[in-house]
């Protein structure tokens, strides 16, 4: 759990630096109107999400975390292949639908990290396995943005390249970890 909590805020935290980088040289979107398009693709997140607690009991945490990344995944495989040869296929309404898939996705997975974890183990070993998680985010964003930001030394493709290579380890780690996820509903 704690890698996937790490994936997890790594995607959301590159993603969230690289878009102005990308932005900027393709859009010619200022900082002003990057953040303005992060934070409203990021909204309308918003309201797929919080229909979550109302489908809790009847979907098992461990499908809600692998739909999560499943798609967050998507969202990186295209924007991938869209960044591949020639870039004019990258457009404003494509890019846009990634990062809205790839906001979603992690999203809806990262709401689901501590609380699969707690419900398998006893209260005293929860405790300690929630700071660990909880690392694992802070660690997970400081280390995407960093990445997110590396465009100019490894390329547009190249920081689509981490980014699929880290959630495809982590989607793997679900898969392979498929019966211990298991876990009460709600």
């Amino acid at each position: 759990m704690s890698y996937t909590a790490f994936v997890i805020f790594f995607e959301l935290g590159s993603w969230e630096t690289s878009i102005p980088i990308y932005s900027w040289k393709k859009f010619g979107y200022d900082a002003f109107e990057a953040g303005n398009f992060i934070g409203l693709i990021g909204l309308g997140t918003v309201f797929l999400v919080a229909t979550m607690p109302a489908l809790a009991h009847k979907i098992q945490d461990r499908l809600w975390l692998a739909a999560g990344c499943f798609l967050g995944l998507a969202g990186i495989v295209a924007n991938y292949i869209l960044l591949g040869g020639n870039s004019g296929h990258m457009n404003f309404p494509s890019y846009a639908a990634q990062w809205f898939v790839v906001c979603l996705g992690f999203n809806t997975a990262s709401s689901i990290t501590l609380s699969l974890l707690s419900k398998n183990l006893g209260n005293k070993s929860s405790d300690r396995a929630a700071i660990a998680v909880q690392l694992s985010n802070y660690s997970g964003r400081l280390l995407g943005a960093i990445w997110g930001t590396a465009a100019d030394m490894v390329g547009d493709r190249g920081v689509a390249l981490g980014q699929l290579l880290v959630a495809t380890v982590a989607m793997v780690g679900i898969i392979a970890m498929w019966r211990f996820l298991r876990a009460q509903r709600g």
